[in-house]
């Protein structure tokens, strides 16, 4: 996981690698965090309240088996000039703005997803993109996909 600023934003990312094969476990790991994230990411759209939001990220970690697990580590919220300018939660009235950054980070033991993603009208869109040989995993929220960075194996 980093944080950098760049020309006073600060965007936010993590990446994780493997040592060794990985286990039918932590792929079912990797794969609800990828849909976690890809329902929060599509989830997050200008004019909807964080709230509403935290309650449609608590849906999907149930759905993916992972129920509770967001009682554990905070689950992230607009960035901008500092990492994390407010943390979700449910009680958070906050709105999200057009062409606002946020940095998601849904988690379960041992595997996190997180990357900074601008919210505009069109939908959003990722600034901390894959490189071109990162392995990707692929989130499924809603028929809808989002490429979300899979584990490097080594």
């Amino acid at each position: 996981m980093t944080c950098a600023e760049y020309r006073g934003l600060i965007s936010c990312m993590t990446r994780f690698v493997h040592f060794g094969k990985q286990s039918d476990d932590l792929k079912k790991k990797v794969q609800a965090v990828a849909n976690i994230d890809a329902a929060v990411i599509l989830a997050t759209k200008p004019g909807r309240r964080l709230s509403e939001i935290f309650a449609m990220l608590q849906k999907a970690y149930a759905e993916n088996g992972f129920g509770d697990q967001w009682k554990f580590h905070h689950q992230g919220g607009p960035t901008g000039y500092a990492n994390r300018e407010a943390v979700a939660t449910p009680d958070s009235s906050l709105a999200v703005q057009n062409n606002q950054a946020f940095a998601w980070n849904p988690s379960v033991p041992g595997v996190k997803s997180e990357d900074t993603v601008v919210i505009t009208a069109q939908g959003p869109q990722v600034l901390t993109q894959l490189s071109g040989d990162w392995p990707r995993v692929i989130g499924h929220y809603q028929n809808q996909t989002v490429p979300r960075a899979d584990m490097l194996l080594v």
